[in-house]
């Protein structure tokens, strides 16, 4: 029984015991291995920061526990959902999308997730800087059979899974700046950041990127007036399952719509109900280039309508918005 898979069993028995002990020969029984091996699985675990008690001739007992610790803890998280095959955690890395495409190969035809406390080198849109401290940062690398073009829905599709998750846990009314940044009042909590490798007509994979800013409690100066977290918002610290484990469930449900029923229309109505700039004048950003545009709407897959500078109506596939008087300067 390789380590990997022997410790998410061991794991698994201890949460299913939460109420007791549970001897080491009953798990030596139930995974048949040696006392040994399981006397150095608890002592692994122990090292990860499991609070596990031992007691003589009662065996071993998980006290209350909602962190996410190891890869061990979130495969056990990630079992119920069959686009997500394997999960890596950290508790700092330099970045779960990189991460994700050095493991690209090694993992080939699997999907795969990497979670993560801190990155050293997050990454936002175009090559920017993304401070990652105190938050939930998570990577999904998928391998849809979809048209490059479509690749875009992720976006959409991990946005309204965002903004269902903090309609769940908190009171916080969050929007959406199309394409990638979740908002509240005006200040940045979430982005997401997509990226593709594929060829013509064909998509090899796509990694979704989403850094949630949960627990900070301040950002340095540049970020001061155009970021914010949950923290900051509600005055509470958030374990990060709090937040993934709602997340998986509701992100899962609308990967498999898309993919397995071509469904998406849900999710972009959502990012519609939710949008921080329909109906609002707004710069479009392209590279050097600014222009003026009311947004009217959201088309059917989720590109931008909007009224442009010769009053005409015309639909924007890909920029970034700035929201003209709300946050003149954020990007």
């Amino acid at each position: 029984m390789r380590g990997g898979f022997l410790k998410k069993e061991v794991l698994r028995l201890l949460k299913e015991n939460k109420e007791g002990y549970i001897s080491g020969g009953e798990m030596c029984k139930t995974l048949k291995v040696s006392r040994t091996a399981i006397w150095k699985v608890i002592n692994k675990l122990r090292e990860e920061g499991y609070p596990i008690e031992s007691v003589p001739s009662k065996g071993y007992q998980l006290i209350e526990d909602h962190h996410l610790r190891s890869n061990a803890g979130l495969n056990i998280l990630l079992e119920p959902y069959t686009y997500f095959d394997e999960g890596y955690f950290y508790a700092s890395i330099d970045s779960t999308n990189d991460l994700l495409k050095r493991k690209s190969k090694d993992n080939y035809g699997k999907n795969i997730v990497a979670i993560s406390k801190h990155q050293s080198k997050g990454k936002g849109r175009l090559g920017r800087t993304w401070e990652s401290n105190e938050g939930l940062y998570m990577s999904y690398l998928l391998r849809p059979d979809i048209m490059p073009m479509e690749a875009s829905l992720f976006t959409q599709i991990a946005a309204a899974a965002i903004v269902e998750t903090f309609n769940e846990i908190s009171d916080l009314e969050v929007q959406i700046k199309w394409p990638n940044d979740i908002v509240f009042k005006g200040k940045k909590i979430c982005g997401i950041l997509t990226e593709l490798n594929a060829e013509l007509n064909k998509v090899h994979y796509l990694i979704i990127g989403i850094g949630i800013n949960l627990n900070q409690e301040f950002f340095n100066e540049d970020l001061h007036d155009i970021a914010t977290s949950y923290k900051i918002e509600t005055g509470k610290k958030i374990k990060i399952t709090e937040f993934l484990e709602p997340f998986l469930n509701k992100f899962h449900f609308r990967v498999k719509k898309f993919l397995e029923e071509k469904s998406y229309k849900e999710a972009i109505e959502i990012c519609r109900k939710h949008s921080a700039i329909i109906g609002k004048t707004v710069n479009i950003i392209n590279g050097e280039d600014t222009r003026v545009c009311k947004v009217v709407d959201l088309t059917a897959d989720g590109q931008l309508r909007v009224i442009n500078e010769k009053n005409k109506e015309e639909v924007i596939f890909f920029g970034e918005v700035s929201i003209r008087g709300i946050d003149k300067n954020y990007i």
